[in-house]
């Protein structure tokens, strides 16, 4: 169906431009901001906002779906009301959805894949999130080839909540992900085809006691079907995307792996930059417990980087059992006079105070 069988919304600030299709709860559009960023907007459907509690459920699950800070992540960008409509603004991934490699992907990509998708849930399940819609029009390949999960929770909207779903729904609802990206020659033809059956019939049981529990165990058990020629995603990038970061309230947790430098960790740490430039203050913790040595250069960029964002700053801590690491990151928490800043010994330590700084 072409656009201008669509009435065109109209959005301050944005420039519809096409029509992308229709779902229960919502139609979403192309659209551009005047700097001519591109987006995607989805415009909830009258007889959705009409309901009662639509009003509150919307304010609830978007302001959710804003915090969210994961490299897996499609988090939105906006939320607002035009006239009589709600909307959500989120951006635009040019790769496209899973949809088109259905049927297609080997076993070892769709593994791949999948791993990054159980790094998504773990973090949203830890936050008391689920997706409840997990399906591969949902899931995207940004500009990078890194899995981004879209449309968290939006099945919430103008649905009652019950305590029968959970978080073992969204890891079956994967597991017919990677049933649907491969076909079953691809996987007759992996290396260890009856591990990955075996994950597979896990996640897919029919019996919720039967299936994964949580992310974490689903992922340690597709690592151990993983091909042995070929290193997970993660670890296959490990020279290119070796700095990631997960945010809970205004706690930051950074894990600067083995290679990470200045070269291949600067988009990462410009990622970061944008989340620190939101109102504080931010608490900021270092995971450098895979560092031989602390890159000069990526010292210089975090350095930079908490000068610039100082007045959002509180706290920063690091962890690393090597003593030159630890010196190098004292170059860091010096930076900024008037921060507060803890080292710690080894990264088990730090997380412990990672978790009690996260929680509520």
């Amino acid at each position: 169906m072409q656009s201008g069988a669509h009435a065109r919304p109209q959005i301050g600030g944005l420039e519809i431009e096409n029509w992308l299709g229709r779902g229960p709860r919502a139609e979403s559009w192309r659209a551009r901001t005047r700097q001519g960023r591109e987006l995607v907007v989805k415009i909830f459907l009258p007889e959705i906002c009409k309901h009662p509690q639509f009003l509150t459920s919307f304010e609830r699950y978007t302001a959710s779906l804003l915090s969210l800070t994961h490299p897996n992540i499609a988090t939105p960008l906006d939320r607002g009301k035009s006239g009589s409509q709600y909307y959500l603004v989120s951006p635009w991934l040019s790769r496209g959805s899973l949809r088109g490699l259905a049927s297609s992907a080997s076993s070892k990509q769709a593994i791949e894949i999948a791993l990054e998708v159980c790094e998504a849930l773990d973090y949203v399940h830890r936050r008391g999130l689920l997706h409840r819609n997990l399906v591969l029009d949902n899931v995207f390949l940004d500009d990078r080839d890194r899995v981004r999960v879209a449309d968290f929770s939006l099945s919430l909207l103008h649905a009652p909540q019950t305590n029968e779903y959970d978080a073992r729904h969204d890891l079956q609802a994967l597991g017919r992900i990677i049933t649907d990206l491969v076909s079953p020659s691809a996987r007759r033809a992996t290396d260890n085809p009856a591990r990955l059956e075996e994950v597979l019939a896990r996640a897919l049981s029919a019996d919720p006691a039967q299936r994964f529990s949580r992310a974490s165990e689903m992922a340690l058990a597709l690592r151990l079907a993983m091909p042995g020629e070929r290193r997970s995603a993660r670890e296959k990038d490990e020279t290119s995307s070796d700095f990631t970061f997960t945010a809970s309230g205004k706690v930051i947790l950074v894990t600067v792996g083995a290679h990470a430098t200045s070269a291949n960790a600067t988009q990462s740490v410009d990622a970061l930059g944008a989340i620190l430039d939101r109102p504080g203050p931010w608490r900021i913790a270092y995971d450098l417990g895979a560092l031989a040595t602390l890159d000069e250069g990526l010292n210089a960029l975090i350095r930079r980087l908490h000068v610039r964002n100082q007045a959002n700053l509180q706290m920063v801590a690091f962890s690393s059992p090597r003593a030159i690491v630890r010196a190098s990151a004292l170059r860091i928490a010096g930076a900024v006079s008037d921060v507060r800043w803890r080292m710690f010994s080894t990264s088990a330590l730090m997380h412990q105070w990672v978790e009690q700084e996260m929680s509520p």
